[in-house]
């Protein structure tokens, strides 16, 4: 089974629903454009770091595989970009996601940068505690799918590609 690194702490039945229902999923084409818009303001706020565009990784485990590509590179660091401003339930999860991609790198250095009205960066030194959050969340993953139990919902469901689906309430089956 492979797992994308992006997934970190989302709402579990997201990433439940992911693995098994990829085809149901609706994206809000404006927050895919926000994304890509903060991507290109990036690139060039931070050109004179010749940063490049990192390249699709994985990572191996005995029940999964982490896939993910670092939103771009410099020879010492990892660049991580969100758009939007900076918010605890936002910088945990980026985190955790730089340095599973730092991990993947082979980089000790990363910068967590959210582009929006003013733009804010996060430096990190790579830390095995988060990358240990990271595994906790999707070994839990792992162990829900093996047992065919789906987790339960976080309350974030007005922005979720599958509150069509799941509605904020227990899916009773798929």
């Amino acid at each position: 089974m492979r797992f994308s690194v992006s997934w970190v702490l989302h709402c579990m039945r997201w990433s439940y629903l992911k693995c098994f229902m990829p085809d149901r999923e609706r994206f809000d084409r404006r927050l895919v454009k926000k994304g890509r818009r903060a991507e290109e303001q990036a690139k060039r706020e931070f050109s004179y770091m010749k940063i490049r565009r990192g390249r699709n990784r994985e990572l191996y485990f005995k029940n999964y595989t982490l896939v993910g590509r670092p939103d771009f590179l410099t020879r010492e660091a990892v660049l991580e970009i969100k758009s939007g401003r900076p918010s605890y339930s936002y910088i945990l999860p980026g985190l955790i996601q730089l340095n599973l991609y730092m991990l993947m790198e082979g980089k000790r250095t990363g910068l967590l940068i959210f582009i929006g009205e003013n733009t804010k960066v996060i430096h990190a030194r790579f830390s095995t505690h988060a990358v240990r959050q990271g595994m906790a969340y999707f070994d839990a993953l792992w162990e829900h799918i093996q047992k065919g139990v789906i987790p339960e919902g976080q309350p974030v469901c007005n922005s979720c590609s599958f509150a069509h689906v799941c509605g904020g309430k227990y899916v009773e089956s798929l």
